[in-house]
């Protein structure tokens, strides 16, 4: 391998870990979402909960 297979590589394997974790992130945000509304919002306001 050159140099440049090799930093085009590292980059993909950079690329690829970073939108894994941003997805990890998104689910871990979607899924608790439900339980951080009501208690950063107010309660009678449904829409602003959203």
């Amino acid at each position: 391998m050159t140099g440049g297979n090799a930093g085009e590589l590292r980059a993909i394997i950079g690329g690829t870990i970073g939108n894994l974790v941003e997805y990890f992130d998104w689910y871990v945000y979607s899924s608790a979402a439900i339980y951080f509304a009501p208690v950063f919002f107010p309660k009678a306001d449904a829409t602003a909960q959203l």
